[in-house]
């Protein structure tokens, strides 16, 4: 633990004497402008061998050597003392300890290969480094800690290259730099992600937030990369330490789940760390363990909503809706568990228990009848999702023609190219391939231009406003008439009602989906509903 200073030193000093300085003898004030102003190890001993002013350069290495302060002690105070420290994965530092003047001695180091580039600096952006972050974290300095990563790197990465995302992280750095006080210090963790340390002193956690809300306004400005402009924006978590009763330890944590909680929130925000995180995080921890079982404990389910002529209700595919029978929290639609299978790489074998069993159910349907699978983009990137498709095919006896895989245009957004060429395998294979939601991302119709659909799935909000709004319904027509264009079927999802139902074939949308048409149905239902509507399941053994 580094040796620490008063409470009058435990924030960062100013540039002249202040507070800071309190009780300090006149003629020691020098010293104290000093230290303020370096940006090498500097700081203040007194006569019983105690650091009581330091800088930040200083706080590191103390926090790296903590036997230093038993050797300050015992120097004596009449004379000059210099020493060499060994701190681990570094070069040897060079202390320097004035005799005692007036109360006070002056403490101060160096490297001798300071000015090469070392284990403290990011390559990449000239930042802190990890390894300095650590230290940091150690330092009683700072109270405050700020997290934040860019909302939409990894997409800026995946379609325009390393190089483009090297240099936007080098640009957001240097944004970073004009955001914070000159004495915060700024580190960058690793990726995107970049750590903030902060004393709020008497502004309280005030201060931190007016630093995250410059943050936020400065990288939500475009960036020009590449000759092309684009948006990132920043999400950031932060957390002060509370008095006796949170560990440096702690703070990193509370500062992680602030920022947690920021993204989860929609991103583009800050988050201050409060009690409820903890429980929330303790409720994803477990809610995580039992997502790992669900399957091996038979508590996934598929259900099938039947999609249908507008005109005429014959029904002419189905669905495949995942549900999650959870022991405590009741049944569970994907939104509520899928991007957390994602995210502890569960999806992948959900997924395929789900191409399995709706491959395999849709095999007991008449010939026509057409079975259509949402995935994930967890799924599609990775190497054996082709294998996996044409397996529960060939398990099933079921041809090819009769699966529809659905993706949604944040699909398409994660990893552009790759998914590109593994949704072009899937059709090679005979499988078609539907854009779900559409309208609702960013880039629709290059999407549409760069990969031949099988489908258009128009989305529900749409759906719902186009009866009354004249600008929705117009939307609607715009994308049935694409779809006419391009020769890709369109299908509207969310019909809740025959009004809807209704203007929409006045408009001439021919295929629909929605509660209007009956309700999600497990597999042993899903046969008498196609019974009823004389479409009679193929005998099975």
């Amino acid at each position: 633990m580094p040796v620490t200073s008063p409470t009058p030193t435990a924030q960062r000093p100013s540039s002249s004497p202040s507070a800071d300085a309190q009780g300090v003898p006149p003629q020691a004030l020098h010293l104290w402008e000093l230290v303020s102003t370096a940006s090498t190890p500097l700081g203040v001993v007194d006569e019983a061998g105690a650091v009581v002013h330091s800088n930040a350069a200083l706080d590191d290495l103390l926090a790296q050597a903590t036997f230093l302060a038993e050797w300050l002690r015992d120097v004596e105070a009449t004379q000059a003392k210099r020493t060499s420290v060994s701190v681990p994965g570094q070069s040897p530092v060079e202390l320097y300890l004035e005799a005692l003047r007036d109360g006070h001695r002056l403490l101060f180091a160096w490297r001798e290969d300071a000015t090469e580039p070392g284990a403290d600096r990011d390559p990449l952006t000239g930042l802190g480094s990890r390894a300095r972050f650590e230290r940091l974290l150690k330092s009683e300095r700072y109270d405050t800690l700020l997290l934040l990563d860019l909302d939409r790197f990894k997409a800026i990465n995946d379609t325009l290259g390393h190089d483009a995302g090297d240099q936007l992280l080098k640009l957001a750095a240097k944004r970073l730099l004009k955001a914070i006080r000159n004495d915060d210090p700024i580190v960058r963790l690793g990726g995107d992600e970049f750590a903030i340390f902060h004393c709020v002193g008497e502004g309280g956690v005030a201060t931190a937030v007016r630093i995250a809300e410059r943050i936020i306004k400065l990288l939500g400005g475009p960036f020009l990369v590449d000759s092309q402009t684009v948006h990132v924006g920043a999400s950031v978590g932060v957390a002060s330490l509370r008095a006796g009763d949170t560990s440096r330890e702690e703070l990193y944590r509370h500062a992680d789940l602030a920022l947690y909680a920021a993204k989860a929130n929609g991103r583009n925000r800050y988050w201050c760390f409060e009690e409820a995180l903890e429980a929330q995080a303790n409720d994803r921890r477990e809610m995580e363990a039992q997502l790992r079982q669900a399957l091996m404990l038979g508590q996934l389910r598929l259900y099938y909503q039947p999609q249908v002529d507008t005109t005429d209700r014959h029904v002419c595919g189905v669905e495949a809706l995942l549900r999650w029978d959870h022991p405590h929290r009741g049944e569970l639609t994907p939104e509520h568990f899928v991007p957390m299978a994602e995210e502890i790489g569960e999806i992948r074998p959900i997924g395929e228990w789900v191409l399995r069993h709706a491959c395999a159910h849709a095999s007991e349907w008449p010939n026509e009848l057409s079975v259509a699978v949402n995935v994930s983009a967890g799924q599609i990137i990775d190497p054996r999702f082709i294998d996996t498709v044409r397996a529960a095919l060939d398990a099933a006896k079921l041809a090819p023609a009769r699966l529809e895989l659905e993706v949604t245009e944040g699909v398409l957004m994660s990893n552009f190219p790759l998914i590109l060429e593994r949704l072009s395998a899937a059709k090679a294979l005979g499988v078609s391939v539907t854009l779900d939601e559409f309208g609702t991302g960013y880039s629709s119709l290059n999407y549409l231009n760069r990969f031949p659909f099988s489908r258009i799935k128009i989305a529900r909000s749409f759906v719902r406003g186009q009866q009354d709004d004249p600008r929705a319904r117009n939307l609607v027509k715009c994308v049935l008439a694409l779809g006419d264009s391009l020769g890709i079927s369109t299908l509207a999802s969310g019909i809740e009602t025959q009004a809807q139902c209704d203007a929409l074939i006045a408009i001439g949308c021919r295929e629909g989906q929605g509660w209007l048409f009956g309700a999600p149905l497990n597999h042993e239902d899903l046969g008498a509903y196609l019974r009823e509507h004389e479409l009679s399941p193929l005998d099975t053994p």
